[in-house]
């Protein structure tokens, strides 16, 4: 059911041009344009891509690797999407109150000052006022423990009155979820979410103290990446099991702040022109992608391994969720 004779003929031939491992799963039907698919393939192939994955209805449409063997490949930011799920798995499973818990609760040393007014909603949108660098390198990563760092910072604004995209408070998340579920937040992730959804190869990052990033770091392949997307489009249900309430669902990908309207719980919302959400995702240096259009039930993951041949003006692949947009006539 998957192809028609005369799209395996067209998937033969690019893959003989191309030198490149290219599967397409893609039915030829008024549902997939299937000129676009090959548009967004070459451009995929263009941009330095190492792997892209397209499903939609939960089957399979295109799955191309360039240039290596598949293998799992960092998220980059695109965890702080994920990680905004496992706190919703912990409040369907009330190991945490509500978003607007105080973050004190959990580290007391907050119950103080200003510091005492910051919630898991704040750290979750970005308002949490915690002092910023933009540049992770500069700050986080050098640290050895990067919970503390973010415990230690100082306030830059108040708690909830500005938008400011905040890897060091993010961060602070890994330390909430192990305190609410009593396992260390890659842990969490592994029985809570990982096992039930059949992901079974990962790579995380820990600092010198042994905390998992909750910016950034993990390294998954690109068909389990998806796997969180349709995780979503499902209403936080998998195989029959419920891991995200739909609520929560809702609530995250929902305007998050009256700041910036792109923005939901550490997911992006991309609008039209007129402001309309077509289209939610998470976004990752290099051009890392999570992308999921609820209209037509498509989820589309892009990676990118970071390597010295990478050029920013060139291999971001800016146009990818443009493209996605496209595929449905």
């Amino acid at each position: 059911m998957f192809v028609l004779k005369s799209m395996k003929n067209l998937i033969t031939s690019l893959f003989l041009l191309s030198l490149f491992q290219v599967s397409v799963y893609a039915q030829h039907s008024t549902v997939i344009d299937e000129e676009v698919l090959n548009v967004l393939h070459e451009a995929a192939l263009n941009t330095g891509s190492d792997a892209v994955v397209i499903l939609q209805n939960d089957t399979l449409i295109a799955e191309w690797y360039f240039g290596q063997e598949k293998r799992p490949i960092e998220m980059m930011s695109v965890l702080k999407s994920i990680v905004s799920l496992g706190i919703g798995h912990l409040m369907l499973e009330d190991k945490i109150d509500s978003l607007d818990q105080p973050v004190y609760t959990f580290y007391p040393q907050w119950k103080q000052g200003r510091k005492q007014e910051i919630t898991i909603r704040h750290l979750l949108n970005h308002t949490s006022g915690l002092q910023n660098v933009s540049n992770a390198g500069t700050e986080i990563y050098p640290s050895p423990n990067a919970i503390k760092l973010a415990l230690a910072a100082e306030l830059e604004s108040d708690p909830g009155s500005k938008f400011s995209y905040n890897n060091k408070a993010v961060n602070l998340l890994a330390g909430i979820i192990k305190k609410a579920s009593g396992q260390r937040m890659d842990q969490f992730f592994v029985s809570e979410l990982f096992n039930p959804m059949g992901i079974e190869q990962y790579q995380w990052y820990f600092d010198e103290s042994g905390n998992p990033h909750a910016m950034a770091g993990l390294r998954l392949f690109a068909q389990d990446l998806a796997k969180f997307g349709q995780l979503i489009l499902n209403d936080g249900m998998w195989k029959g099991k419920q891991l995200v309430s739909e609520e929560y669902i809702e609530t995250m990908l929902d305007q998050a702040q009256p700041y910036d309207s792109r923005f939901g719980l550490l997911w992006w919302r991309l609008l039209d022109d007129e402001k309309n959400v077509v289209a939610y995702y998470g976004d990752g240096y290099l051009g890392q992608t999570l992308l999921i259009v609820p209209e037509h039930n498509i989820v589309a993951v892009r990676q990118v391994a970071q390597s010295n041949e990478y050029n920013s003006e060139t291999d971001g692949f800016s146009e990818f969720k443009k493209l996605v947009l496209k595929l449905v006539k």
